[in-house]
């Protein structure tokens, strides 16, 4: 493992300033379960670590069958599953929360750390990167082992899946995520946030470098009425040009709003064709 600088802002505007304008510089601490394997692996070589569990008002937890559920980036993966009315509101989403991994690990993983993971796709956990490459630029999982990579319907040139249990869930609810950086802010839903990366350096999710998803104010639609879920976060990605493909991904991302129509869960249906 490489030396790197340890930095633990206290608050949002802090965080900001520490973060890197270019990728591999810079990377964002919570509960480490995934960061802490990639660091020993010597998948990432960051030359600062961001601790982002001091950073005020980030682990709160509000559920409200008009509004929906507010979930604080570093809520961890066992606090939102003990939550009843998560089980209430959102059976879905329960279910997907006590499937990931193990109980030791929702006691450590947060929110958006399970939405940020990297992929687990075994070419780039040994650096061969997200496109997965040989030295003839032709592609490893194609003409390798793709057992659990999207091959089919996908045109690639990228073919790793999410890792996230709970990723399909946020998409089929209409997750929305809110984005800060250092030229302000700006709000996207959760689907749109991840993308197939067409060359080497890019990443699968629709941030800068220097930009963190931060928590939104609840806002009300024509359709329904929805609360934001704050998270750090990487998730599924869909057939496209623009998104990857997913099993049950996000960089560290921090607010996804989650609707709660009217007493009835509301969910989309997405085609493989998209």
């Amino acid at each position: 493992m490489n030396p790197f600088t340890y930095s633990s802002p206290t608050d949002l505007p802090s965080a900001l300033d520490l973060l890197g304008k270019q990728w591999g510089t810079t990377e964002i601490l919570a509960g480490g379960t995934d960061l802490l394997a990639l660091l020993k692996d010597d998948i990432v070589a960051p030359s600062r670590l961001v601790n982002i569990k001091k950073v005020g008002d980030l682990d709160s937890l509000a559920v409200d069958a008009n509004r929906g559920l507010q979930a604080g980036c570093l809520v961890t993966l066992d606090e939102l599953a003990r939550e009843k009315r998560v089980a209430q509101l959102y059976p879905a989403l329960a279910i997907a929360l006590n499937d990931a991994a193990s109980p030791q690990i929702r006691n450590m993983a947060t929110v958006g750390g399970n939405l940020c993971q990297r992929p687990r796709c075994w070419y780039f956990r040994n650096g061969y990167g997200l496109l997965a490459l040989d030295a003839n630029g032709e592609s490893l999982v194609l003409k390798g082992d793709n057992r659990y990579h999207a091959i089919l319907g996908n045109t690639g040139p990228a073919y790793f899946v999410s890792p996230s249990t709970i990723a399909p869930v946020l998409v089929a609810l209409g997750a929305k995520i809110d984005i800060a950086g250092p030229k302000g802010s700006r709000s996207i839903s959760l689907e749109e946030f991840y993308r197939i990366p067409l060359k080497p350096g890019e990443r699968e999710h629709d941030l800068a470098p220097s930009e963190m998803v931060i928590r939104r104010q609840p806002r009300t639609t024509k359709s329904d009425k929805s609360m934001d879920s704050t998270g750090l976060s990487q998730l599924p990605q869909f057939h496209s040009k623009r998104r990857a493909i997913t099993s049950p991904l996000l960089r560290w991302f921090w607010a996804t709003s989650l609707p709660y129509h009217g007493g009835r869960r509301k969910l989309k249906q997405h085609s493989l064709e998209k």
